[in-house]
């Protein structure tokens, strides 16, 4: 993973899919990786099919909860507003 944001994201996102194997530390080992992976077909077939599984259990793919977690934000934010209190800090996956 390099120093950018971009780079960051991009690492973050392959370790939540458990893909941790395609985060490269710089330019030329992404290059390599890529050229492997271009060359070697059961390989990245095998990536593909790992991938497939994973958006059903990793809860980077799972928008439902995403958006039940952000809607349970946005309830508490309201009735923290209609009752005067101050603004303060809601982690996500607050019960409602």
């Amino acid at each position: 993973a390099g120093n950018s944001l971009v780079s960051r994201v991009a690492s973050s996102v392959l370790h939540a899919a458990g893909l941790a194997e395609l985060v490269a530390p710089d330019g030329d080992t992404y290059e390599r990786l890529a050229l492997e992976l271009a060359r070697d077909g059961p390989r990245l077939q095998a990536i593909r099919a790992r991938l497939a599984a994973n958006r059903d259990r990793c809860p980077l793919f799972d928008s439902t909860a995403h958006t039940r977690d952000l809607e349970t934000l946005y309830t508490l934010m309201l009735d923290q507003w209609m009752r005067g209190a101050a603004p303060q800090h809601l982690p996500a996956g607050t019960p409602a």
